[in-house]
């Protein structure tokens, strides 16, 4: 029993370097606009904004499922909340995650309004390797022609995506709308 244990420690220990390198191709994360910046132009200038962390509700991935067609990952969400500074009324949320493409990942930001409109969507970072890519695909920085496209819209385009890149990013975006859309 112990020699088996000892050899499986030490399969476990050869293979985990591998791993480590084999994400490292892609290279070192290439940051096209900062979070805040992101931020700053996704949400609604002059509202309260608020970092909160919450559990999607089932009730409310089903309503999203049913609105929408397409069901959020369930799961904690971070994200941020716009509300109006005078009466309190929620305004917009954002959300900034990574999304995974070949050897490395993406890091995107998209807003929605209550409306279920987005009110931009921007790559924040991509990995050395895979910039052109993505840059061919999508573009980087703040997306043009996403502020004000209805979520349905966004689901559209990312089911019509061409290649890999465009397929990660717009796919990405429109799961982590769909989580906003439960939020709101």
């Amino acid at each position: 029993m112990i020699p088996r244990l000892g050899f499986v420690l030490m399969l476990a220990l050869l293979a985990w370097p591998v791993a480590q390198a084999h994400e490292g191709h892609a290279g070192p994360p290439v940051t096209e606009i900062k979070a805040r910046a992101a931020l700053k132009a996704l949400l609604p200038q002059g509202a309260k904004l608020a970092k909160r962390k919450q559990r999607l509700s089932d009730q409310a991935i089903d309503t999203v499922k049913q609105r929408h067609g397409h069901a959020p990952e369930a799961g904690l969400v971070t994200y941020y909340l716009a509300r109006d500074r005078e009466n309190g009324a929620t305004l917009a949320a954002a959300l900034i995650d990574r999304v995974p493409y070949r050897h490395g990942k993406i890091k995107l930001a998209v807003g929605l309004d209550t409306q279920d409109r987005l009110t931009g969507a921007a790559v924040l970072a991509v990995n050395e390797k895979y910039l052109p890519d993505v840059k061919g695909a999508v573009g980087t920085g703040l997306l043009e022609g996403y502020r004000g496209m209805s979520l349905e819209e966004l689901i559209k385009r990312a089911e019509r995506a061409q290649n890999e890149a465009e397929r990660a990013v717009l796919g990405g975006l429109r799961d982590m709308a769909l989580k906003l859309a439960a939020l709101l």
